[in-house]
């Protein structure tokens, strides 16, 4: 997809937004357009690939700019509480997401970002870190657990989600692929971690 069908989509509403707004892989749909309606009734679009909905074992999903609170430039669903928008509203985002894959906001787990090949096993104890909670770690690019109800969150910009999914042990995995070197070491390191 072009940068300027991007800015494009950005700027639509929930109601306008469909699945063709996205980038297919082959002519294939790899991705599905859901829709959650909120208790509240607001809606928040969510992007889930087709495959991993067929594990029972997982919910995921991807976000779009649409769907939560925030305003200006961080309109609307930001989920970044570093750039300077109102915390109260990143906040109230991430309950929408949460809410929508049928967690609570205080479940979430996140990472802090900055292209190492640092992964972190986390479980119960660690639900909350990053939106809930203060993170007390720096430089982790991806995150690993085999604890049901620990939701993983990860952010990407220009590179690569990579989902692990181990359906033996019951245990999965996220962390980004930067388009260097490196990314063939972080990839083995948080399947070997599995």
């Amino acid at each position: 997809m072009d940068k300027n069908m991007q800015a494009e989509n950005i700027h639509k509403n929930v109601d306008e937004i469909t699945i063709n707004d996205f980038a297919t892989k082959n002519n294939k749909d790899v991705l599905e357009l859901k829709k959650h309606v909120l208790s509240s009734g607001s809606v928040v679009p969510l992007l889930h690939f087709r495959k991993l909905n067929e594990l029972s074992m997982i919910e995921h999903c991807f976000t779009t700019r649409l769907g939560g609170i925030s305003t200006g430039m961080f309109d609307s669903l930001n989920l970044s509480f570093t750039r300077g928008d109102d915390e109260e509203k990143v906040l109230e985002n991430y309950k929408r997401v949460a809410e929508a894959i049928g967690a609570e906001a205080g479940q979430i787990v996140t990472t802090d970002q900055t292209h190492t090949t640092n992964v972190l096993r986390v479980g119960k104890k660690q639900c909350g870190i990053g939106v809930t909670r203060k993170r007390p770690y720096t430089d982790v690019d991806g995150l690993i657990t085999n604890e049901p109800n620990v939701v993983l969150a990860t952010f990407y910009a220009d590179c690569v989600p990579l989902y692990f999914v181990d359906p033996v042990h019951r245990a999965i995995g996220l962390r980004q692929r930067q388009m260097c070197i490196r990314d063939r070491g972080l990839a083995i390191r948080a399947g070997e971690v599995l």
